[in-house]
């Protein structure tokens, strides 16, 4: 789904539920996006951080930020698990299907 679609997905999903989609914009990029609480109950931020593919179980990390490192040499690659597992405020994976608990999938 686009970036829309998986914000009203978000919107209505418990606190901690994140989703992992393709990239439209990036070849070979994966979007984890997730939903923040704001200090006001009514607005929520959605924040959309994408994994470019890199090699076998390597992934870039970048986040929102619009600067591009031109040096390749101090970028670190990780995998998708290991992301998903160090990141404290996602809990839940959603699938059309169901939630999942992150520590029962990564």
């Amino acid at each position: 789904c686009g970036r829309e679609e998986c914000q009203k997905i978000l919107d209505q999903a418990p606190q901690g539920t994140f989703m992992l989609r393709l990239s439209s914009v990036i070849k070979g990029g994966i979007v984890l996006s997730y939903c923040e609480p704001s200090f006001s109950k009514k607005d929520k931020h959605f924040k959309h951080t994408i994994l470019i593919r890199r090699g076998q179980n390597a992934y870039e990390l970048r986040s929102g930020s619009k600067s591009k490192s031109k040096n390749s040499s101090s970028t670190k690659h990780t995998t998708i698990s290991s992301v998903v597992r160090s990141f404290v405020k996602i809990k839940f994976l959603y699938t059309p299907n169901n939630l999942y608990p992150k520590k029962s999938v990564f």
